[in-house]
C-alpha cells in the first residue's frame, strides 16, 4: 500500500532570507530620528531574533509539519503589533 501522507520541509534557508530582507525593509521603513522610532526598530529585531531561534529549534529538530506558516504570518504582521502597542 502506498503511503499517501505529504510532508512539507519548513525551508529553512528561504525562510530566513524572507525574514532577514522583510526585517530590514521595515526597519527602514519604521525608522525616524526619535525615540518611539527606536522602539519600534528594537521590537522589530527582537521578533526577528525570535523567528530565527524557531527556525533553528526546526531545523535541529528537523521537522516537517505545516507550524512554519504561523511563524511567518507573525513575522509579517508584526509592524501591525508594534504599530498598535506604540499607538502611531
Amino acid at each position: 500500500m502506498i503511503s499517501r501522507t505529504k510532508s512539507c520541509s519548513w525551508q529553512n534557508g528561504a525562510l530566513f532570507t524572507v525574514g532577514f530582507i522583510y526585517t530590514l525593509f521595515m526597519s527602514v521603513y519604521m525608522s525616524c530620528l526619535c525615540n518611539i522610532g527606536n522602539a519600534k526598530i528594537n521590537a522589530l529585531l527582537i521578533i526577528f531574533s525570535l523567528f530565527s531561534s524557531r527556525l533553528l529549534i526546526a531545523h535541529i529538530r528537523k521537522e516537517t509539519n505545516n507550524d512554519w506558516r504561523i511563524y511567518l504570518i507573525l513575522l509579517l504582521l508584526s509592524p501591525v503589533f508594534i504599530e498598535a502597542y506604540y499607538g502611531h
